[in-house]
């Protein structure tokens, strides 16, 4: 599966027409990876959950541009990942 297609479908799951299966969106959502670069991929995020019903719990969903505002580099998400798995199996 390509980055792209991945991409449509999380975006597909974000969708209003999915609302009765999330109770509850998170607040705010952090991206990572090579995709908080590609500025289509993002403004398609922000656009669905924009796009997402008053009644739909992700239309209050703030979207962040990505985890460096938490200190924690996009790019380096998979590798800080692996070493955790590494360090706790």
């Amino acid at each position: 599966m390509t980055a792209c297609r991945a991409a449509q479908n999380r975006c597909r799951r974000l969708s209003p027409s999915k609302k009765d299966k999330v109770e509850k969106a998170p607040a705010v959502l952090w991206c990572c990876g090579g995709g908080v670069h590609n500025k289509a991929l993002m403004d398609a995020i922000r656009d669905r959950c924009g796009r997402a019903t008053k009644h739909s719990p992700w239309s209050e969903c703030d979207v962040r541009a990505s985890t460096a505002e938490l200190g924690a580099p996009p790019d380096w998400m998979e590798a800080m990942a692996f070493a955790w798995f590494a360090k706790n199996t």
